[in-house]
């Protein structure tokens, strides 16, 4: 210690989020987006999540609206828009009612509200088929660099100087 070489070090580690998406097209403006629908924030590298044999989803309009708040709450708007992916807002009226599951995607071209029910029915019947990656489903990693836990680090002996 009295000779300057016992540091205190914190490191960053990256600890990415893989959003997952489909492929769809706007209801209304008819063009190409990609649908957010969930997300990994702990999944190892080289893992494949769809890999499990028996992995029980639910897509109501209540678990949709549920998935993606809690992505919006580890990855922006702006985030999303720059990898290309469709915004995440809120719609807190639909047909003159009050919604209870308010959160669902936005067309990124023409900002159109996409449908969670219809959005969640396409995920539905996709989601267990056998090549999702045929029927555009995918991942989206966005890198996360967080600070570790502080601790003492013994450098070596500088016999250059």
């Amino acid at each position: 210690m009295l000779t300057k070489r016992l540091e205190w070090e914190i490191p960053e580690i990256n600890k990415p989020t893989h959003v997952e998406v489909m492929a769809d097209t706007c209801w209304a403006c008819k063009k190409p987006v990609k649908q957010v629908f969930g997300h990994f924030s702990n999944l190892v590298p080289g893992e494949d999540p769809y890999q499990e044999e028996w992995i029980e989803r639910y897509f109501t309009v209540a678990q949709m609206s549920i998935a993606l708040e809690k992505v919006l709450k580890v990855v922006s708007n702006p985030e999303l828009q720059a990898a290309g992916l469709n915004l995440i807002i809120t719609q807190d009226v639909i047909n003159g009612k009050r919604t209870n599951w308010p959160y669902c995607n936005a067309c990124i071209h023409c900002k159109a509200p996409q449908n969670n029910h219809f959005v969640g029915t396409r995920l539905q019947k996709i989601y267990y088929e056998e090549n999702r990656e045929a029927l555009g489903l995918s991942l989206i990693k966005f890198d996360r660099i967080t600070k570790g836990n502080g601790r003492w680090v013994f450098k070596p002996l500088d016999t250059n100087s």
